[in-house]
């Protein structure tokens, strides 16, 4: 063992051997908080995103889909039949392509070959009848 005093050092001696710089002033501490703070902001941003993509692509179809020409068969008397028609048209409704049917067996052997979904089926003095196609 040396008997010389040894000397602990000094802030002088610290800084003028590491100098400080505006570049280097900031604390590590400061840094990865505000780099975490934004990966945290733009990840979850991104996530909202991806998710209402994904909401929109699943709900878009439902919004702009719509029945059109849907095949019906339709018989009754001619005035009535015309009437109804004329209706749908002054309406433009074109939900349904009207397909003329002789007699109600004629609209239900429309409806058992798969021609048409349904039917209307007017008579003198009764209220229309709607059949459908039986379910499978």
């Amino acid at each position: 063992m040396s008997n010389e005093p040894t000397t602990a050092p000094t802030a002088e001696s610290v800084s003028a051997t590491n100098p400080i710089t505006p570049e280097t002033a900031e604390t590590p501490a400061e840094t990865p908080e505000r780099s975490s703070w934004l990966k945290v902001i733009s990840t979850s941003l991104l996530a909202s995103l991806i998710v209402a993509v994904v909401i929109l692509a699943f709900t878009w179809p439902t919004k702009t889909m719509e029945a059109k020409n849907l095949p019906v068969s339709i018989t009754g008397p001619e005035v009535t039949v015309s009437q109804f028609e004329q209706s749908l048209k002054d309406r433009g409704i074109e939900t349904f392509e009207l397909k003329q049917a002789t007699s109600r067996e004629d609209a239900e052997n429309q409806i058992k070959q798969r021609e048409t979904y349904g039917a209307i089926v007017f008579t003198e003095g009764a209220a229309p009848e709607v059949l459908t196609a039986p379910r499978r």
